[in-house]
């Protein structure tokens, strides 16, 4: 059993997997997504995983005494559990979303922390209807490190490695848009393993004309709450000010970007 330490509650990752949540959490039932859920995200719907479950979501995870300030302020907590794998030539993932717009017309934006492993994300902009890439990016976010997904970016989650991933996230509650990566099957462009075992990019052929996939390294971005081994609840819960931009976009767009919240690698 793991002790989240970068999550700055009492939380624990249990050897089968599953999250246990110590006093004064309560527990969490989690949403599994299975295989059959996924199959029309995947590059190939016959592929198989060796459990049903790929992912697990455990939502709305607050102490009982911020329960009603973060609630107010219509955010979400979340925590993901990936378990490794393959499907077919994929590494296991999320099926992928968008989210949809605030009263300002800007897409809600969104932070993640890794709290356990190493992620992937697969970031992706389109145009309005959702028919044309604008942007791609890959991003590798180590443990302890946070992520902010500027408004209008959709993302997949990849897990790439032999052991569990778990991802914490803060989010303005909103139902996320799906439909997408649904049609294509999957993100833009595919993370797989190649022959020699070296993860290896391959386009998404059910997109046209695709950008350039560009690799980002995330930036600390204190105005955001994202510093490296900080956990994010505790500066969410300190000041819950701080978090304003995942609902109110419109007022953080000269900093929250790409060029402000990643560092651009070269190839």
């Amino acid at each position: 059993m793991i002790e989240l330490v970068h999550s700055g509650l009492p939380i624990f990752l249990n050897d089968d997997g599953s999250l246990i949540f110590k006093s004064p959490l309560e527990e969490k039932r989690p949403s599994f997504r299975r295989l059959e859920d996924m199959r029309e995200y995947l590059a190939d719907p016959e592929a198989s995983f060796d459990r049903d479950s790929i992912y697990e979501m455990y939502r709305q995870i607050f102490l009982p005494a911020d329960a009603e300030k973060f609630k107010k302020a219509n955010l979400r907590f979340d925590l993901t559990v990936f378990h490794p794998g393959k499907l077919g030539c994929e590494f296991s993932k999320t099926i992928g979303h968008f989210h949809p717009k605030n009263q300002a017309g800007l897409n809600y934006p969104e932070i993640y922390e890794v709290l356990s492993g190493t992620a992937y994300f697969l970031i992706q902009k389109m145009d309005d209807s959702f028919e044309k890439i604008l942007e791609a990016y890959l991003i590798k976010v180590n443990e302890g490190q946070h992520a902010v997904f500027p408004a209008g970016f959709g993302h997949v989650t990849i897990n790439a490695t032999d052991k569990e991933l778990v991802t914490a996230n803060f989010v303005a509650d909103v139902e996320g848009i799906y439909q997408p990566y649904k049609t294509r099957r999957g993100a833009a462009y595919y993370l797989l393993q190649n022959k020699e075992g070296n993860l290896e990019i391959q386009p998404n052929k059910n997109y046209k004309n695709l950008p350039a996939l560009k690799n980002l390294k995330p930036k600390e971005t204190p105005e955001f709450s994202a510093m490296d081994g900080q956990p994010m609840y505790i500066s969410g819960q300190s000041n819950i000010n701080m978090l304003e931009y995942l609902n109110k976009p419109e007022l953080y767009s000269d900093k929250l970007s790409i060029q402000n919240c990643f560092t651009l690698l070269k190839l």
